[in-house]
């Protein structure tokens, strides 16, 4: 059992690996996923969030554990200080990922002004499930939360008339929220 595992574990990595070797250059990321690759939908939802419920919920990702917005504290940290909010650098995968391919970085849709490139759909605390998590402020409104990921993809391809194109590398990381709440629903089984 282990062994089919691993073999087609395997070829789906030698797979990719070669059709990324063999597709032309990348002109930039689109990302969907949960908080490993989330630049700032979290923040953004948590931060109108925070100023419904004056101030009863909070906004995060936030420092000093995590680089604002970010569900990591990135690199270069000064560790000796503890100073972890003021990294010098704070990128996530695929930011580093874009850089390596001389693409350009994927910015969270939910990113104030106007900065260009907004294809960064992913949301921490996302599953790999369809639907969006709101929560309800009393008296003010419902507002959403989180963006699971078949909602991340329905948001660029289903409403509009985006189509996949040959020079973008599309990126899909996610599932681990779906093990932890399967295991902490108690619906988690040992094979």
């Amino acid at each position: 059992m282990h062994r089919r595992y691993h073999a087609a574990l395997s070829f789906v990595v030698v797979s990719t690996l070669s059709s990324l070797c063999l597709a032309g250059p990348f002109s930039q990321v689109v990302v969907f996923g949960d908080s490993l690759s989330d630049t700032g939908s979290t923040l953004a939802y948590t931060s109108t969030l925070n100023a419904a419920s004056f101030g009863l919920v909070a906004r995060r990702p936030v420092g000093p554990r995590y680089a604002t917005g970010r569900w990591s504290n990135g690199v270069g940290v000064n560790y000796a200080a503890n100073d972890l909010a003021n990294s010098s650098q704070a990128l996530v995968w695929h930011e580093r990922l874009a850089d390596q391919l001389g693409a350009q970085r994927a910015i969270s849709v939910n990113a104030t002004g106007t900065p260009a490139n907004r294809n960064n759909f992913a949301c921490g605390a996302a599953t790999s499930g369809a639907g969006r998590v709101t929560q309800s402020v009393p008296l003010v409104g419902t507002f959403p939360l989180v963006d699971n990921m078949g909602h991340q993809v329905n948001t660029l391809f289903g409403a509009s008339s985006a189509t996949m194109r040959s020079d973008t590398l599309y990126s899909f990381w996610g599932g681990a929220n779906d093990i932890r709440n399967a295991i902490i629903d108690g619906v988690a089984t040992t094979p």
